[in-house]
């Protein structure tokens, strides 16, 4: 097949590949094709470069459609901004772009809402709302809202629903009131939340028994593995995960029996910050964990007392915690789980809940009591089937297939 002709015009002295606007050639009869177009995404701002391009299209009028197709998917797109009418995925990122700005410029929002409450209203959202990302404002309507979420967070207590609820309509809110927008009132408004009416009524606190937390820890030791001291002080001081990752040997006192608990981290911001309760705890240490730590002092070469291994710092605690359980064939839970194993267990040895509460930092006394309806809960239903035990011994009796089944 001959090669095409193109234009006879003169080729950009910039750049000789330069065909006719947005197409280069890049070979016989080969062509790449690049179109650009500035499109404001806001009233007030110089507007942003936006881009489509393909590489390699055999021959000069294949080259042209594809360029052509480009320049009007940019206008349409230059026309949806014009509208306000973004997809989900656009507006969630400027909503909470927005969001950030103006909790970074408030001090008194920004001690309200630390970095890591921020963090976690922004993956809530985009947890429970992924598969929205192509829709657009526009398309959205009340009872696809309330019927897609119902199905999602089928199971969740009603005040979690809320939560959720809440910070979806945060961001249709933030559209709705902007000058130019799709949408003529918010579509998430109006929905109530659904689900246990409270933490009693659904699922138990996820945790590991006594003889699962043994066979983890005994486990670890035996195949050295460098994640047995971060599981081994959790467990044996229910601290939380940002809590054992701030942990200093400053914190120990010289006779290794109290730890002075005084600062958290934060693996969003990767800042230290306040404890979650906002105030410093103690903790005592118990025989075990005092001589595992004064051998960890000897080695130590930081001022932190644990490893800071690079899946812990990632957030990927829970997929290790997860591979050992699974090997082990024990319950596979969180790694927030062995903080709840630590109270649990501490309640069965008939510690006070107020006393724990203090060491492990619960500011509200109704996040303890959950632990304490839980446990109550179990032990209500232990052994209540004891009351038919009899003296009639069972009799077991083969079963012949052959015989007619005639009941």
């Amino acid at each position: 097949m001959s090669e095409e002709k193109t234009d006879k015009k003169p080729r950009n002295k910039k750049d000789p590949s330069l065909v006719e606007n947005g197409i280069y050639q890049v070979g016989p009869n080969l062509y790449d094709v690049k179109v650009r177009k500035r499109i404001k995404e806001d009233p007030k701002g110089a507007g942003v470069q936006h881009t489509k391009a393909k590489r390699n299209v055999r021959f000069l009028t294949e080259a042209r459609k594809i360029r052509n197709q480009f320049v009007h998917e940019l206008e349409l797109k230059e026309q949806e901004h014009l509208n306000g009418d973004y997809t989900w995925k656009e507006a969630k990122e400027k909503y909470f772009e927005e969001r950030y700005k103006q909790v970074s410029q408030d001090q008194t929002l920004k001690e309200k809402i630390g970095d890591k409450t921020f963090s976690n209203q922004k993956v809530t959202v985009e947890k429970h709302t992924e598969t929205w990302d192509s829709m657009r404002l526009s398309d959205f309507k009340q009872e696809f809202i309330r019927n897609d979420l119902a199905e999602k967070l089928r199971g969740y207590p009603k005040s979690t629903v809320k939560s959720i609820l809440k910070h979806i309509r945060a961001v249709f809110e933030y559209h709705y009131n902007k000058q130019i927008t799709p949408l003529t009132h918010n579509p998430c408004k109006g929905i109530h939340p659904w689900g246990a009416d409270n933490r009693e009524q659904v699922d138990d606190i996820p945790k590991m028994s006594m003889e699962e937390v043994s066979k983890l820890l005994t486990h670890t030791a035996a195949t050295n593995s460098e994640w047995h001291s971060i599981f081994y002080c959790a467990y044996h001081t229910g601290m939380r995960s940002g809590e054992l990752w701030a942990w200093k040997w400053e914190d120990i006192d010289a006779d290794f029996k109290i730890i002075r608990l005084r600062r958290s981290y934060c693996f969003q911001s990767k800042k230290e910050k306040t404890p979650k309760n906002k105030h410093a705890r103690s903790i005592p240490i118990n025989k075990s964990l005092r001589r595992h730590l004064m051998n960890l002092k000897i080695q130590a070469d930081s001022s932190y007392v644990l490893p800071h291994l690079p899946m812990w710092r990632d957030g990927k605690i829970a997929i290790v915690l997860r591979g050992f359980q699974k090997e082990l064939k024990i319950t596979e839970t969180s790694f927030h789980s062995i903080r709840a194993s630590h109270i649990t267990h501490m309640l069965l040895k008939g510690i006070s809940s107020q006393a724990l509460q203090e060491t492990v930092g619960h500011a509200d006394y109704r996040t303890m009591a959950r632990y304490v309806r839980d446990l109550d809960r179990e032990r209500a239903i232990k052994n209540i089937t004891d009351v038919l035990d009899d003296d009639i011994e069972a009799k077991i009796i083969p079963f012949n297939p052959k015989k007619e089944d005639v009941g």
